[in-house]
């Protein structure tokens, strides 16, 4: 009789434990979810407990009005080919910024495509699988299911007449063109890649300007060495007020966000900040001359081009 007056008062103890540990995780991923929430945690994590390094500013750092966007159109429909061609005919129409998507191959090395999906299958041939991947890439930094070795992406030939890259190549290219930066684009394991690319080529640091996703990079990627930082919004959509502190509290370079953020009310809060401000992406002429007046530096492209006048 006793033991089962136990049993059933342990029961109840597990049962009602239970719903506390329930109620506590609802309101855990409650809090998870929230934006206003999560976006205290993480300025006070910067404010707080992140060193923050000596900043000078570079005054005589020209920013310019277009940034070619995955290398730049090689055509009037070819976009997103981050290829030889795409650097070789925008270098020439007069483009010096090239914002290039990076990616890792499965083997730990960085080529440059935009993604191991859409842009694999169109430029490369390649099939790939969709949803569960992502998770385990962008959640845990498992290894992407899509991707190939690097051996393996040298072997693949290209659907069309582009050359693909490695970063080697990159970096190759960025040295024979010394005039040229790179505005770099990697969405999985930003910090560790751009590591890699400063120890295996650090004289090219100068040419080559990270985007960071998250405020609390910045610090991380600033100690690495990188001179000039840009905090780019698309995938972390902070909002204005967040922004604006973050802008008061470190020395971002430049800030670039989407078409509708910069048509909207963001501009015209952090321009006294004398914020550079650019906008992607952007290949309508009366569109860009607009983000002109409301204060954007300039825009990511595909096909507006430096030598024709606007």
């Amino acid at each position: 009789m006793k033991e089962n007056f136990f049993s059933i008062a342990f029961l109840k103890l597990s049962l009602k434990k239970s719903k506390y540990i329930v109620i506590l995780l609802i309101i855990f991923i409650a809090l998870y979810k929230n934006k206003g929430f999560n976006e205290f945690i993480e300025f006070n994590y910067v404010e707080f407990f992140q060193e923050k390094p000596e900043y000078v500013h570079d005054d005589k750092f020209l920013w310019p009005r277009l940034i070619a966007h995955a290398g730049g159109g090689v055509a009037d429909d070819e976009s997103y080919t981050n290829s030889l061609q795409a650097l070789n005919l925008n270098y020439d129409r007069g483009f010096r910024f090239f914002e290039v998507d990076i990616e890792w191959t499965r083997d730990n090395n960085l080529v440059l495509i935009h993604d191991w999906e859409e842009s694999s299958k169109r430029l490369l041939g390649l099939d790939y699988s969709e949803g569960y991947y992502k998770r385990v890439c962008f959640k845990f930094g498992g290894v992407n299911i899509n991707s190939v070795s690097l051996n393996k992406f040298n072997e693949l030939k290209t659907t069309g007449k582009f050359r693909k890259l490695t970063f080697d190549d990159m970096a190759d290219w960025l040295g024979n063109h010394k005039d040229a930066y790179i505005i770099t684009d990697i969405k999985w394991k930003n910090e560790e890649a751009l590591q890699k690319i400063k120890d295996s080529y650090p004289g090219l640091i100068g040419q080559v300007i990270p985007q960071i996703y998250k405020i609390r990079e910045f610090v991380p990627v600033k100690k690495i060495g990188y001179k000039r930082i840009i905090l780019t919004l698309y995938i972390k959509n902070y909002s204005d007020e967040m922004i604006e502190k973050s802008l008061k509290l470190f020395h971002f370079d430049a800030v670039t966000m989407p078409l509708q953020r910069a048509l909207g009310g963001l501009p015209e809060r952090i321009k006294n900040e004398k914020m550079v401000m650019f906008a992607h992406t952007v290949n309508d002429e009366k569109v860009y001359k607009k983000l002109l007046d409301l204060g954007i530096t300039g825009v990511y492209t595909d096909f507006l081009i430096p030598q024709k006048k606007y």
